[in-house]
């Protein structure tokens, strides 16, 4: 019995230790099929530095999500240096938000509107909604689907399409009411594929979370799409 006890133990430990060091980098779980996934993306911030991007292969990594901004007021300050670099590198770019749901809504819309172009050919906004801290003590309650159902409308009108929802699965299953949403998602998942995410269809996978890319300096985020270029078709701007 007490052998019994130590093995079970001895597994569960092994297995946190597992999911952990894919997380931290340290395992890397996800090497999608290339006969499956035969487009790849990348996302970036200010945490890269400086980014040649003459160097990214643009042939292979066909599209890029930067940030833009964050809860109300911050601006990654390298945004609109990798967003004018990358399309001139000849990818499909776009600018994403980091959701800060101790911020108002109104404030991180308007810092939104005012810092990602509404240009044609470009991608739509994607909004990053997975932090799970909570605001002064107070739990997050509904304000998840709320929150996002708003943006998703507002950013509708002024770009004229839907926003990308980047997501985590930890999230999700806190916060389930987000499948409600009809917009178009993007899901990390760095063990594993995402398929099991409450059985919701997704449109990118980030699989990977410190790949080595030429033109990068230090970890970048690795993606694919499903399908073809064409799935992109509903997140350009015309």
């Amino acid at each position: 019995m007490k052998f019994f006890s130590l093995l079970v133990i001895s597994t569960c430990l092994l297995i946190f230790a597992v999911f952990y060091w894919a997380q931290t980098n340290k395992i890397r779980f996800n090497y999608p099929s290339p006969s499956l996934y035969k487009n790849y993306g990348l996302d970036v911030s200010h945490h890269q530095g400086e980014i040649n991007w003459k160097k990214v292969d643009s042939n292979k990594y066909k599209f890029v999500y930067i940030k833009a901004t964050e809860g109300g007021d911050f601006l990654d300050p390298r945004f609109r240096e990798n967003y004018d670099a990358a399309i001139k590198n000849n990818m499909l770019v776009g600018g994403y938000h980091f959701w800060n749901f101790c911020t108002s809504k109104e404030g991180q819309l308007k810092n939104i509107l005012n810092t990602i172009p509404a240009m044609p050919g470009t991608l739509v906004p994607a909004i990053d909604v997975e932090s799970l801290k909570e605001c002064d003590g107070a739990r997050i309650s509904e304000k998840p689907y709320n929150n996002i159902a708003y943006i998703s409308n507002e950013i509708e009108k002024h770009y004229g399409a839907k926003p990308l929802i980047y997501t985590t699965n930890e999230f999700l299953n806190r916060y389930p009411n987000l499948l409600k949403l009809e917009n178009k998602f993007w899901l990390r998942s760095l063990v594993g594929s995402p398929s099991t995410y409450h059985n919701k269809d997704w449109l990118i996978w980030q699989y990977y979370n410190a790949g080595k890319v030429k033109g990068i300096t230090g970890p970048a985020d690795l993606n694919v799409l499903k399908g073809s270029l064409k799935n992109l078709e509903e997140l350009i701007l015309y």
